[in-house]
């Protein structure tokens, strides 16, 4: 008898457990679609938890604000930057190509994740404590391109480090702006940019100029324009 109560009382809690879950991924759910179509600022915690079936007092159960909701949005898309930090740092020397290809492939992840990228920075503006972690988190994911660090003296890869955060936040807003316009074709041009700009910022920074990559270039673009077209 006390075995089946037991068992009972487990089997409610699961329950619970299940409903517990299922509520908090149809507000984030909610919460993504509303922040897509209206933006962060003007979704209210009401709209949230309407579009979600449920209540206010529900979301507060799960969330104890929209910023929570952003920073659940930033811990994905840092877990994102990972996997694609970790694809440029596969060559312990990657040349032009490597780079404009994985710029492409930087492309494609921000374009599946924009949504939640938007939201965070249009939650920063109103959330400063949701800024103060960008820079951070920044160091964060770029100390992560071990091999590709390791070929610098201490003092060379601070800069470079350094530089590559910087790449990191004007890229994200690059193709923020191309995101929200028709043509497609002047992206290619500023996509050769940021590769140059990546192979630059990859150099020893007492070396100086990066050195030119022509034909590489040259090649690449061709065969993103053709696809373009």
């Amino acid at each position: 008898m006390a075995k089946a109560v037991a068992a009972a009382g487990g089997q409610r809690t699961s329950l619970r457990e299940e409903f517990k879950k299922l509520t908090r991924e149809r507000l984030v759910k909610a919460a993504t679609e509303l922040f897509a179509s209206q933006g962060f600022r003007p979704t209210t915690i009401q709209q949230i938890a309407q579009r979600a079936g449920t209540t206010h007092t529900t979301f507060y159960q799960h969330f104890r604000s929209k910023a929570d909701l952003v920073r659940l949005f930033r811990d994905e898309i840092n877990a994102e930057m990972d996997v694609m930090l970790a694809k440029l740092d596969g060559s312990p020397d990657p040349g032009w190509k490597e780079v404009r290809a994985w710029v492409d492939d930087y492309a494609q992840m921000w374009a599946s994740t924009h949504v939640r990228c938007e939201a965070l920075w249009d939650a920063m503006g109103a959330e400063p404590e949701l800024a103060a972690d960008v820079i951070t988190d920044g160091y964060r994911i770029t100390g992560g391109l071990k091999q590709l660090l390791r070929r610098y003296a201490p003092a060379d890869k601070e800069r470079v480090q350094n530089k590559l955060v910087l790449l990191i936040l004007m890229m994200d807003r690059l193709f923020f702006l191309l995101h929200s316009q028709e043509r497609k074709l002047p992206s290619v041009k500023m996509q050769d940019d940021v590769a140059d700009l990546i192979c630059l910022a990859l150099q020893t920074p007492s070396v100086g100029s990066t050195p030119a990559r022509p034909k590489a270039r040259a090649a690449t673009k061709k065969a993103a324009v053709k696809k373009v077209k």
